[in-house]
């Protein structure tokens, strides 16, 4: 008799570690040792988190898994929705990282499938899709998804990203017109995590996504960011975040009634990427600690 079970990972049956097949269904465990060995990559430290990737593209499981193994991350891989609940139950990763137009079961489905069970519904799941509408985008946020990226990704986009959801790295929400672009990279090699926020159903972005500073530009096209500071400072499940406001260049007036309104600071002036990390690290590392 052996010394410790072991589960099938075809039918899950718990079997004697000396038996060399499966009591239920026949097969042998030196290929369930292979099967398992197979399934997880990376580090093998039980403190590393698991994340799993879930996709019908070889291509995006072997590149996004080469990623995710070098920033030190152990990975499992699901080929479908179906096999995704499946592999969910199995090794209860601490992360998904899902595509979306899948046979069978798409990522869509497979999140609110994973919301529904109190087994998983803990289990943070971000969405890695071509389709890049703000439909999609708001469809996957309405599921339950906690970041929609759009292939290809880049790495520093995808490792920041699994970084602010394992809540390693502080999250910052930018609400400007203007794309991140190569703020988002600075921000990365300073391990602080850089979102773009949309205007429209702002409130319920900041709820969903919990960022550790909101970045809220005084300025934009479809909304007064002293009114979207407003309502952030309304709301009370936001209000505690805070909010810096960006401004071209100084007003002070607008500046006075920031304040007033409840901005913890205001940053002028074009963008100039180590003042503004001077400004807004120490303020989300202060907010993530005492979180």
């Amino acid at each position: 008799m052996g010394d410790q079970l072991i589960e099938c990972p075809k039918c899950g049956r718990q079997n004697d570690s000396a038996t060399a097949t499966c009591s239920n269904c026949g097969i042998g465990f030196a290929w369930a040792v292979e099967y398992w060995s197979n399934l997880v990559t990376g580090p093998q430290e039980y403190d590393s988190p698991l994340i799993l990737i879930v996709d019908d593209d070889i291509g995006v499981l072997t590149m996004v898994g080469i990623m995710l193994n070098r920033a030190g991350y152990r990975v499992a891989k699901g080929h479908d929705g179906y096999e995704a609940l499946d592999l969910t139950l199995r090794v209860l990763p601490d992360l998904i990282i899902t595509g979306v137009v899948m046979p069978g079961l798409s990522g869509f489905d497979l999140i609110q499938c994973l919301k529904a069970s109190p087994t998983t519904d803990k289990i943070p799941v971000f969405v890695l899709s071509a389709r890049d509408d703000p439909d999609s985008m708001q469809e996957g946020i309405d599921a339950g998804a906690k970041v929609y990226l759009t292939k290809p990704v880049l790495q520093t986009d995808l490792i920041g990203a699994v970084g602010s959801l394992l809540r390693s790295w502080p999250v910052i929400l930018f609400v400007r017109d203007e794309k991140l672009g190569n703020l988002s990279t600075a921000l990365f090699d300073k391990h602080l995590y850089a979102l773009q926020g949309q205007v429209k159903n702002l409130i319920d972005q900041v709820k969903h996504l919990k960022p550790d500073v909101i970045a809220l530009a005084f300025h934009l096209l479809e909304a007064d960011g002293l009114d979207l500071l407003v309502q952030l400072k309304a709301d009370p499940d936001v209000s505690h975040i805070p909010v810096v406001m960006l401004a071209d260049y100084p007003e002070r007036e607008h500046e006075r009634r920031a304040r007033e309104r409840g901005a913890y600071d205001v940053f002028t002036g074009p963008i100039d990427v180590d003042k503004l990390i001077a400004v807004l690290a120490p303020l989300a590392s202060n907010e993530l600690h005492h979180t």
